[in-house]
């Protein structure tokens, strides 16, 4: 059915005879195909009407629980691929506007009501009972009371003041299942409104879905009020917004117009990690993004100058204007004050031994390095912020684990907290010490608050004496912020990271920034040293040469090279590969990393290609251009503080990767880390298939065995710290799939251009 509607979404011309529009009335039967983002789909009908042509219309019968007797409907196949529309649960009372028509289609010809347009509706008792009782926790005798007592028109009832308490009272159920259903019955009036009134401008309906959600029937007066700023705060993009500027006639120098190019300008300025640029390429892009738009009138700079003063300082230096956008400034700024706050109880001496170190060797089995040594008293000796860093093989998890137990000893009422910055991050750190570790964002106990969120803070700040950061290269300049600023004077702060990988995907070089600054303030260890043993894997080895630019790489059964001339012909090695290594019942021990999203080679492509290799059934729900089927590895781009699973776990966060264990009506649900997550329509923007991830998301995380992909296109992305990167995420077993010699030209090329960042100045100045 899904090809049947792709067939005749591709016709230019349907082979047709319109009638005029006529109106059929009855119930949602079910969906045979639907593409959750747009609405287009094909559903079946449920009708009492007598209809036209009745030998291609097909009988359903239902028993009537009222008296015993079946109940005859007609079914129409009902096509709305060319309107979209909301969505509608199964037995939900609808009227559907269209007409019939005859198309001669590829596999034969097929009788179909073309729609135009859906609404919910009042409807006779027997179908408003049997939709009542699709709802959890209502049963048919519950169903009869609420008819007998309120009439079959439930999309007026749920608006009636007091309804829930009325109801909880008349049916003696729980108020929760009375409270989600009159919410749910409220929203289907909402979400199609939203959807009909929005879906002209490309408005998605998981858009719609969350419009409804955040803002309940205000939704049009607040898009009306101000397109873009509501726009944004739904995910949607500049040039959706634009057509709805357009279509609730705002003007082209419209204030949030120009406040929306400059969010975008400066997201894409800060994409490449800058926390300041020139003015000279913000404004360019401010007009690039504005001219992209749905308006002829060009936007003077005065009106663009007007518009970002108050969220961008401008500085003149003689001939060059540079702008900071505030919140970077700020942030910067107040990093460097709160270094200084932890630092200045660095005064203070604490009991340090060298017999400590001794101790913490023979709990850990090891035999430290003079380099590892160093750290123990840079860490134990004075309180304050201290950087730990080093490659791979270098011993910094056995150094810090030995750390713990020399501070444990040191201080036995002491609280540690450990964390990183993704879930996956923390559960290798968890492993590796054997402690409770989180991510930075739960640490932070981030929630929830309006359009915003809140969280810990100087006033009520992390209850810690020792905190220890792992993968630091990772965190951007407003996570470390929130991260100071809760945490409270006299606590020791541990960053420990790999300098030589990717910087963060967020603005700001947080880590080589705070190694710029002097020692005195952060104290740090450069762990070199290499510890090597008779079997090693070579994946360590290969790893130090390629940060030393060496070209030349060992070539073992665990580390293997494949060559290839073309994108198709790395596609079919990593399909070939992925047939012999993947295995559904442990699908994150073999990851495809990639440099880049677009392209044959690129994450996109082989996630397409990849679920239809290894999970080609048919049963999903469609979202664009994805269907998202049972045992499906997807990944989330988007943080989500309020989100809980059925365990009480609270929050997803970008780059979370898990597995679809269910697909139902109301969305999917997906387990990530043991954790069982409801997926609802309105969240799936944020969803993405993950057989193949860009290398910049697989950072904090090991698998066993990695393909690496090497494309010869885009050459941007073929920089010596991505590859290292990809790399150094293995345990096993890599595989490289080098096109046109990519791997060599990756490996030659030092690093991408230096961030443009404030923060190691404001450091280094008193």
């Amino acid at each position: 059915m899904e090809s049947l509607a792709k067939e005749k979404t591709k016709m230019n011309e349907r082979q047709c005879v319109p009638a005029p529009e006529s109106l059929l009335i009855g119930c949602m039967q079910t969906y045979l195909w639907r593409d959750e983002r747009s609405g287009r789909c094909y559903f079946r009908l449920e009708t009492r009407q007598e209809m036209p042509m009745k030998e291609m219309i097909r009988d359903s019968y239902v028993k009537n629980n009222l008296d015993n007797k079946e109940i005859r409907w007609n079914v129409i196949n009902c096509d709305a691929t060319q309107a979209g529309i909301s969505f509608f649960k199964e037995r939900t009372p609808i009227k559907v506007y269209g007409y019939f028509s005859l198309d001669s289609m590829p596999d034969g010809v097929a009788y179909d009501f073309i729609v135009t347009r859906v609404e919910e509706t009042d409807a006779e008792e027997m179908t408003i009972l049997e939709y009542l009782i699709t709802f959890p926790g209502i049963n048919f005798s519950d169903a009869v009371v609420i008819v007998k007592n309120h009439g079959t028109d439930m999309f007026r009832m749920v608006h009636q003041p007091g309804i829930v308490n009325r109801l909880v009272a008349e049916t003696r159920l729980p108020s929760n299942v009375i409270s989600n259903l009159c919410k749910s019955i409220a929203s289907t009036t909402e979400e199609r409104k939203v959807f009909e009134l929005l879906h002209d401008c490309g408005v998605s309906y998981a858009a719609c879905a969350k419009a409804v959600k955040l803002y309940g029937s205000s939704v049009e007066e607040k898009i009306m009020e101000d397109p873009y700023s509501y726009g944004k705060k739904l995910g949607l993009g500049f040039l959706t917004c634009d057509k709805l500027g357009v279509k609730f006639h705002k003007p082209a120098e419209f204030f949030g117009r120009i406040k929306l190019a400059a969010f975008e300008a400066a997201n894409i300025l800060s994409a490449n990690g800058h926390t300041y640029y020139t003015g000279e390429l913000f404004h360019y892009n401010i007009q690039r993004i504005l001219n992209s738009g749905c308006y002829a009138e060009h936007v003077p700079t005065s009106a663009i100058l007007t518009a970002i003063g108050k969220d961008y300082l401008q500085e003149v230096d003689g001939q060059n204007c540079i702008i900071h956008p505030q919140k970077y400034l700020t942030v910067e700024k107040r990093i460097a004050k709160n270094i200084r706050r932890l630092a200045s109880a660095s005064c203070e001496n604490q009991s340090f031994s060298p017999d400590l170190i001794l101790y913490a060797a023979r709990a850990c089995k090891m035999n430290y390095g003079e380099q590892q040594r160093s750290a123990f008293p840079m860490v134990l000796r004075k309180k304050g912020v201290k950087i730990l860093t080093g490659g791979p093989g270098t011993g910094k998890t056995t150094t810090i684990l030995g750390i713990l137990l020399a501070y444990k000893r040191m201080h036995p009422k002491d609280t540690i907290r450990l964390c990183a910055p993704t879930g996956r991050a923390a559960q290798r750190m968890a492993e590796s010490t054997h402690m409770e570790a989180v991510t930075v964002h739960r640490l932070l106990d981030l929630k929830p608050y309006g359009d915003t969120t809140v969280c810990k803070d100087s006033s009520d700040p992390i209850d810690a004496d020792l905190i220890v950061v792992d993968e630091m290269s990772m965190i951007n300049i407003e996570v470390f912020d929130l991260l100071l600023e809760a945490i409270k004077t006299g606590t020791t702060l541990v960053l420990v990271g790999d300098i030589n990988q990717l910087e963060s995907v967020g603005a700001g070089a947080v880590l080589h920034d705070l190694l710029e600054a002097p020692e005195s303030l952060i104290p740090r260890t450069m762990l070199t040293d290499v510890f090597r043993q008779k079997g090693d894997s070579s994946i360590i080895s290969n790893a130090i040469r390629i940060n030393a630019g060496i070209t030349t790489l060992d070539e073992r059964p665990d580390f293997q090279v494949i060559h290839t001339k073309s994108a198709e012909e790395s596609l079919e090695q990593v399909k070939s590969l992925m047939k012999k290594l993947y295995n559904p019942e442990e699908p994150f021990s073999t990851q495809i990393l990639c440099p880049a999203r677009k392209g044959i080679s690129g994450v996109e492509n082989m996630n397409i290609a990849l679920q239809a290799l290894l999970n080609p059934q048919t049963k999903g729900i469609t979202y664009g251009s994805i269907k998202y089927r049972l045992n499906d590895k997807v990944m989330f781009y988007k943080n989500n503080y309020s989100i809980s699973s059925y365990e009480g776990e609270i929050g997803l966060y970008n780059g979370d990767i898990g597995k679809i264990v269910k697909v139902s009506e109301s969305g999917l649900t997906v387990n990530v880390r043991n954790s069982h997550y409801e997926i609802t329509r309105d969240l799936m923007d944020n969803l993405g298939l993950s057989y193949a991830m860009t290398i910049h998301k697989s950072q904090g995380s090991e698998f066993s065995c990695i393909i690496v992909v090497m494309p010869a296109e885009p050459t941007n992305m073929l920089v010596r710290n991505l590859f290292y990167t990809a790399v150094t995420r293995a345990k096993k077993k890599v595989y490289v799939i080098d096109e046109s010699y990519a791997m060599e030209t990756s490996i030659r090329i030092a690093k991408a251009g230096k961030r443009l960042t404030n923060l190691a100045e404001y450091l280094k100045s008193e």
